[in-house]
């Protein structure tokens, strides 16, 4: 109730209303940023004739000519949405300003950036740029990377991945796999199944208390299975322990677990009882039945259904909008009580009503934040992979993070009732929260990179402005790979045998390759980044930033090379991230070949083809033949399992057939069994 609706009025003097004037607003900062500071959403010191981050940069500062500091808040919001309708009714071109450059074939500006006025906010992404099109200033899908002119000769534009796999589905059905493993389940072989779990796939994703769950299954395989969540946990559980294994480091001998083997179809069964149990945690809203739909979703990816990987983890997460850590006032509270797996509907039986083990070692908030960070990141992953048509997001929202990071557990030594955390536990936890950490300095930069698009429409040359702070961006990585724990550090060679280290070092070199993507793809095809200046008389009158840019391509051509040397051991691994990796490095040799294709084109002086001068002296990297025949002969390896991978495999050997005609080069294969494949004799020296 206002003071002046109060029957009784305060004592002591009446205050005079506040006047609407300049000294009842005072502003600490100026209300409208310069159009730079405003793009990349940053406080703005408005200092004239230029602010002090567009002096640093070298970028065209403009300001509003009007001084709006004595306007109320009311009149400033007026005046702010007036100036987005002008934006929008300002940024409707009526023809669009590639057509007559498409219809006279010239390949610069076939990968112009993505206008945008310099001015408009991240926030305010189009919905026709809504479609999963990314910044040419980070790296796009692998389809987009097929779509380039190097490989569009090749084939017909590539089909998205969500209709590889749309159609691919009758391929991996279950049906016709018999239940009777399940039957079998004895404590010696649930033994096993769980370590082999825990060791391999619950140490990427700990969203399990894991002596509890032991406890779980072992009783299941006493007392035998019901119909509970509780059952179908475990039946996941053992499922994900039939296809786990660790990473060998030798590819020569592949991986066991194909389709036809033993250890899938069993797998395959545990999968199949565990679904018609899945249909409780549909309607329930407690942890264990959303950790029932991650975990579906897991083993999902893991047999390349990536649609229902993506359905199920959509459906842990919505699962996640009624935990209690999301709900309550205050998020940040930390809630140690004892929690109960049980819930309300579910069926008391002899599991459920067991007060030892219906109590994890966990707090409540530990197993939510697990759980919710988990499926968030899953979900987001894979719907950025397959685009589904009602679910895209503007490429703001695909660079957001939950704000807080999940809290461990903190079970407390002093208690001897309460079995401390394990060894795979702790390591669990180490790489949770190193990757967490690592993937929200890949979305700081990335929104820091998508920012810098915008200045080649005031006259900046991008490249030139974004080579400034690339040092600071290696430093920042730096200081992530200084501050890991030891139990996850890697080093420079590849990692063969600990899939934790195998994983980070994959997203670590993720982030490099994004780093030093922009003077990789202006590299390849002339004027991706922006207007290409004249070049000087000479090159020694070229910029500071020009003279690094060959340097900077160079370092992310190696990174591509890298990458593959990294996941090479992990070629022939079944994870649950091996769909996504092989993703990620077949876009890593097309870029390579493409790199090459642009090279030897310039050696050879074709006429008609374009290049860049600032990029003279850019050579390719060591071993990017052989980079690409390893990937080459992953898609071969998976081709029947993955549908994106069967069909990329034809483009792969005609451009890899291209390299090595245009190089005069033929690649050895080092590995007896590949070069006794008949598809391989082509490209080997055997």
């Amino acid at each position: 109730m206002s003071e002046q609706d109060h029957p009784i009025a305060a004592p002591g003097p009446r205050k005079r209303p506040a006047p609407r004037g300049t000294a009842a607003y005072p502003r600490k900062r100026a209300i409208k940023a310069c159009q730079v500071c405003r793009a990349r959403r940053t406080k703005c010191d408005n200092l004239k004739p230029s602010c002090s981050f567009c002096l640093k940069v070298g970028a065209k500062c403009i300001q509003s000519p009007t001084d709006l500091s004595s306007f109320d808040p009311a009149s400033l919001r007026i005046l702010e949405r007036l100036d987005d309708l002008e934006q929008l009714l300002r940024g409707k071109p009526a023809i669009s300003p590639n057509i007559e450059s498409r219809e006279s074939g010239n390949r610069q500006t076939t990968y112009s950036p993505i206008s945008r006025t310099a001015n408009e906010s991240i926030d305010s992404i189009s919905e026709a740029e809504s479609d999963g099109v990314s910044s040419k200033l980070i790296p796009g899908s692998v389809e987009e990377v097929l779509a380039w002119p190097e490989f569009t000769s090749e084939s017909e534009t590539p089909p998205s991945m969500m209709y590889f796999f749309q159609n691919f589905q009758s391929d991996t059905s279950t049906d016709g796999f018999s239940p009777s493993h399940v039957s079998e389940l004895e404590p010696q072989s649930a033994k096993v199944l769980l370590d082999r779990f825990f060791t391999h796939t619950h140490v990427k994703n700990p969203v399990l208390d894991e002596v509890h769950t032991r406890q779980l299954v072992s009783r299941l395989a006493l007392h035998g299975i019901d119909w509970s969540p509780q059952s179908c946990l475990a039946l996941l559980v053992c499922a994900l322990g039939s296809l786990a294994a660790p990473i060998t480091g030798n590819e020569e001998i592949g991986y066991g677990v194909t389709p036809s083997s033993h250890q899938y179809q069993t797998a395959q069964s545990f999968f199949q009882a565990a679904q018609k149990r899945l249909g409780i945690c549909l309607t329930n809203s407690d942890i264990i039945s959303t950790q029932c739909l991650f975990l579906s979703g897991v083993y999902m990816i893991t047999i390349f259904r990536p649609i229902e990987a993506w359905r199920l983890f959509l459906q842990a997460l919505s699962n996640c909008q009624t935990l209690d850590f999301l709900t309550r006032e205050n998020p940040n509270r930390t809630t140690n009580a004892p929690y109960n797996t049980a819930s309300p509907s579910t069926p008391h039986t002899i599991l459920t009503t067991t007060s030892t083990d219906s109590q994890t070692r966990y707090g409540n908030q530990t197993l939510e934040q697990a759980i919710y960070w988990s499926a968030w990141k899953s979900e987001m992953e894979m719907r950025s992979e397959l685009q589904p048509q009602d679910f895209k997001l503007p490429s703001y929202q695909k660079l957001s993070y939950p704000p807080f990071l999940p809290s461990p557990p903190n079970i407390s030594d002093q208690d001897p009732s309460i079995d401390g955390l394990t060894q795979s536990e702790q390591r669990g936890w180490f790489f949770y929260l190193s990757e967490i950490s690592l993937r929200r300095l890949v979305s700081r930069i990335k929104r820091e990179i998508i920012a810098f698009e915008g200045l080649s429409k005031e006259g900046a040359d991008t490249l030139s402005v974004l080579s400034r702070s690339i040092e600071e961006y290696e430093l920042q990585a730096k200081a992530w790979y200084d501050a890991l724990p030891e139990a996850v550090r890697f080093d420079e060679s590849p990692v063969t045998d600990d899939i934790c280290k195998f994983v980070l070092r994959g997203h670590y070199n993720n982030l490099f390759e994004m780093i030093y993507w922009p003077f990789v793809d202006a590299a390849i095809h002339y004027g991706s980044q922006g207007k290409v200046p004249d070049p000087p008389p000479s090159k020694e009158e070229a910029t500071e930033e020009e003279k690094r840019f060959p340097d900077l391509a160079f370092k992310g051509l190696q990174k591509h090379v890298e990458r593959i040397r990294n996941d090479r051991c992990g070629y022939r691994h079944r994870h649950h991230g091996t769909l996504p990796m092989m993703r990620s490095s077949t876009r890593s040799a097309l870029v390579l070949m493409a790199a090459s294709f642009m090279l030897a084109e310039k050696e050879e002086g074709i006429a008609g083809s374009n290049f860049d001068w600032r990029f003279a002296g850019l050579t390719m990297p060591d071993g990017w033949q052989e980079a690409a025949y390893e990937v080459m002969e992953m898609n071969r390896y998976w081709r029947d399992e993955a549908a994106d991978a069967r069909w990329r495999i034809d483009i792969l050997e005609r451009a890899f057939q291209r390299t090595q005609d245009m190089n005069n080069t033929e690649v050895e294969a080092d590995r007896g069994d590949i070069c006794s494949m008949s598809e391989c004799y082509r490209y080997c020296n055997r």
